[in-house]
């Protein structure tokens, strides 16, 4: 018969040491871990959060002790880290997407589906050398994930999402970030110093806020939607201001900006959770950005198909065959597969 207090004491000491920890990442990382540890380990970086992750990192590079300025034992460090870290994808498949962006080498670290990409590099004022760092996280899973910047700012990446900053400055003496692709960003409170997001030909600035930005490569269409708080974005010479409830809509080709109302009902709740989110979106961009959520390819029998149709809903990243045969369903069209992740939509 098993004895309750030596069965409680078990299961709680088995608690304390599956809890995450820094200590823990840093005894893996040191080669220190033990095998019920390392498979701790693996499990944490199959999951979103991988704000325990950054904070190592931030730790590591703080302090002179451990992180010296020479550019080559940062090298070292960095490609270390990218050894362990257990790998999904490539890091081929990080670099082919990011380096046309900032046109820097790069040391990737690929985290079960979120890069962190970090430059060193030297600008030179006043003919004077001074180092910087940018760093990128990417998000080439199928799945969101979740960050936190250093200010307490949080970020929830769409798959195929990317967010630079520049690490040296940031929160010190400014918060910009630049994105591409779709995020949404619950903003730590700073009066003195604004967070901007740049998208493009767009700035967002806030100062303590929640709001979603779709800024996708393929797309026209540029949306912001605010959530709570207030937010001020410049297109060009044009500022606009938004109010909790109201959505942004920037044309970049006709360099045109149209703001309207918008049920932000439980919208934070669906931003935040990992569902797709589509808020009048036209049709043809749905469908880039299905490819992108499932990692499958669609083709339409005729473009005509797709003009004139917007989609607004949330689905589940589950399944794309499910999700796909219910956006379709909506304005009557059907589609049929084509060998593994192939599909050919048609009315």
């Amino acid at each position: 018969m098993i004895n309750p207090i030596q069965e409680h004491i078990k299961q709680e000491v088995k608690k304390r040491f599956q809890k995450m920890n820094k200590d823990l990442l840093k005894k893996y990382f040191e080669g220190k871990a033990s095998l019920t540890e390392k498979q701790q380990v693996y499990q944490y970086f199959k999951g979103e959060d991988m704000t325990l992750f950054d904070e190592y990192i931030n730790d590591q590079e703080s302090d002179p002790s451990i992180f010296p300025i020479d550019p080559e034992y940062k090298e070292e460090f960095y490609q270390k880290i990218r050894r362990l870290i257990p790998k999904k994808a490539p890091s081929k498949q990080v670099i082919t997407r990011i380096t046309p962006i900032l046109k820097l080498a790069a040391s990737v670290l690929l985290i079960s589906g979120i890069g962190s990409l970090i430059w060193l590099g030297a600008r030179a004022p006043n003919n004077a050398q001074k180092q910087f760092l940018l760093k990128a996280f990417y998000n080439n899973s199928s799945v969101m994930r979740k960050m936190t910047l250093s200010d307490g700012t949080f970020v929830w990446l769409n798959p195929g999402t990317t967010i630079t900053y520049n690490k040296t400055n940031y929160a010190d003496t400014s918060r910009e970030v630049q994105l591409s692709g779709e995020a949404f960003f619950d903003v730590a409170h700073d009066s003195a110093k604004p967070f901007r997001v740049h998208t493009g030909n767009l700035t967002t600035t806030v100062r303590g806020t929640a709001f979603n930005v779709e800024a996708y490569q393929r797309e026209n269409t540029m949306r912001i939607i605010l959530v709570r708080g207030n937010v001020e974005i410049q297109a060009g010479n044009t500022n606009s201001k938004l109010t909790a409830g109201q959505m942004l809509l920037f044309d970049q080709s006709k360099k045109h900006s149209f703001i309207s109302p918008i049920d932000v009902t439980k919208k934070e709740a669906l931003f935040t959770t990992g569902k797709i989110t589509f808020v009048d979106v036209p049709l043809k961009d749905v469908m880039d950005r299905m490819e992108i959520a499932f990692n499958i390819k669609i083709i339409c029998s005729s473009k005509r198909m797709l003009m004139d149709k917007t989609i607004t809903g949330s689905y589940e990243r589950k399944n794309a065959e499910e999700t796909l045969k219910r956006i379709l369903f909506i304005h009557g069209l059907k589609y049929h597969k084509k060998g593994n992740n192939t599909y050919l939509v048609y009315d």
